[in-house]
């Protein structure tokens, strides 16, 4: 709805771009931009480790797995189920964990209290609430791999070369880079994907990878075409684009 409601469309990848041309929008409408949360990840200086524990209170011994998850809305009733598949996956894991909070979408609570009673239970792992933009990019830096269901393992790890192991259905749809293995809820895939991303052979393979979703530079490219763009009745008449089969 809010597509077609829309005159002017910033895409983040051709893929993307081929989607909304699908719908009958004019092309000169639908800008390849890339993600705007890149820009922070190119512009932003990085802490090093012993600045990044310093100002989160966290302890970086060895690289950790960066562990997000949040609810799956659509399926809430699995809550339970899918945060407990995770936890016995990652009880499993001799590397140390750092969880962050999942966001509040219907059950998250669920997920904080067994994160909760997990991380107390567990000397390697840690749970943080609140990093902000510099020190999550900054632990996605030194991070062994990502584990869970979060958009930054789809969007951001790529321009960090991390490896992620994305669980479930939350980001399905969306264009992945060759750094991100999809793996199912039960366990036994989950630490077969594990398994696959730390070992340091995966790492290897991801020199030189390209982030499909933008080089950084997307709110240059978006300003530019906002600043040239006439407002009249072109831009305001919207007319539907027929898409060759």
């Amino acid at each position: 709805s809010i597509t077609k409601l829309s005159h002017l469309h910033f895409v983040s990848t051709k893929e993307y771009q081929d989607r909304v041309l699908q719908m009958g929008e004019e092309p000169w409408r639908v800008i390849i931009s890339g993600a705007p949360s890149l820009d922070n990840v190119h512009s932003v200086k990085l802490l090093d480790r012993g600045k990044l524990e310093a100002d989160t209170d966290l302890r970086l011994d060895g690289d950790p797995l960066l562990v997000t998850y949040h609810p799956v809305t659509p399926e809430y009733e699995q809550t339970e189920w899918q945060v407990t598949e995770l936890l016995e996956a990652l009880s499993e894991c001799s590397l140390p964990l750092i969880f962050t909070m999942p966001n509040a979408d219907t059950n998250g609570r669920i997920i904080i209290r067994m994160l909760e009673e997990f991380v107390s239970s567990h000397p390697q792992a840690q749970m943080t609430k609140n990093l902000g933009t510099r020190a999550y990019f900054s632990l996605m830096a030194c991070a062994s791999a990502m584990v869970g269901n979060s958009s930054s393992g789809i969007i951001e790890a790529p321009s960090f070369r991390l490896p992620v192991v994305n669980i479930g259905t939350r980001q399905q749809g969306r264009i992945r880079a060759r750094n991100v293995i999809d793996v199912g809820y039960d366990r036994s895939k989950i630490m077969r994907g594990i398994k696959t991303v730390v070992d340091p052979a995966f790492r290897l393979e991801l020199q030189g990878l390209s982030n499909p979703y933008g080089d950084g530079h997307a709110a240059e490219k978006i300003v530019e075409k906002l600043t040239a763009i006439p407002l009249d009745e072109t831009l305001i008449r919207k007319r539907f684009h027929e898409s060759p089969l």
